[in-house]
């Protein structure tokens, strides 16, 4: 092979990459998750709730998060028993209570992130950071109408 020859093809796509990397990502998080008491469930759940301090209703969490609506219903359930979450009495929204102790979850998220990242350098990580926002905003962009 000359300096001039492109390089081989990856043996797989690089979104088969990044959906394997997704998938380890949310295995590990949820093995870390699950060593403090929180379900991974319960953790996309108040991540939601934490952009929304005036709460979501039911059906917003179930639009905003890849769970079946029997699981989002226990989770609610669950995390209103723990009293990490409460609803307001003249409204159908959850919220995060005032009290919610929930830096476990940031404790587990950092602890994967860690391991995550440990061996790539600064530069590798900025570079990833770039090319990952690059990627995300091509995937966002409204989509084009197909040609009859």
């Amino acid at each position: 092979m000359s300096d001039f020859d492109p390089p081989a093809a990856p043996t797989s796509s690089l979104l088969t990459r990044l959906w394997q990397a997704r998938q380890a990502l949310e295995a590990r998080l949820e093995h870390e998750l699950s060593s403090v008491g929180i379900s991974l469930e319960a953790f996309y759940i108040v991540g939601e709730l934490l952009c929304e301090p005036h709460g979501l209703t039911e059906a917003e969490l179930i639009a905003r998060v890849d769970l079946p609506t029997p699981t989002v219903r226990r989770t609610l359930a669950e995390l209103t028993r723990k009293g990490l979450m409460c609803t307001k009495a003249d409204s159908l929204k959850f919220r995060l209570d005032d009290n919610a102790e929930i830096d476990l979850g940031f404790d587990a998220l950092d602890r994967v992130e860690a391991q995550a990242l440990r061996d790539l350098t600064l530069p590798d990580r900025v570079a990833l950071d770039r090319l990952l926002s690059k990627l995300t905003k091509a995937l966002e962009e409204p989509k084009a109408p197909r040609a009859p």
